[in-house]
């Protein structure tokens, strides 16, 4: 599984890492709070089903390839009856 990352600076005694280190702090704090609780719990609960979608039929998912990503939504579109197998309805 795959688990969110915070932007990173390698460690130096320089006066330019700590002003990258302070910056990537911002940006941190700034995607955190770019989205609600929720919709990131959402996005995490998303990328689960992916990885494990993924694993359990052997492909790759990082990268993924658009054709995987593709027939992931189309399997999910399935599954909730929102399209009906042999329909030629577009999602």
């Amino acid at each position: 599984m795959r688990e969110e990352k915070n932007l990173t600076i390698p460690n130096a005694n320089t006066s330019l890492s700590t002003e990258l280190a302070d910056l990537a702090k911002l940006t941190n704090e700034y995607a955190e709070k770019s989205k609600s609780k929720n919709t990131r719990e959402a996005y995490k609960s998303d990328w689960r089903d992916f990885d494990y979608w993924c694993r359990s039929k052997c492909l790759p998912f990082m990268p993924a390839d658009p054709s995987t990503v593709t027939l992931t939504l189309l399997i999910e579109q399935l599954i909730h009856g929102r399209i009906k197998k042999g329909s030629k309805e577009v999602l």
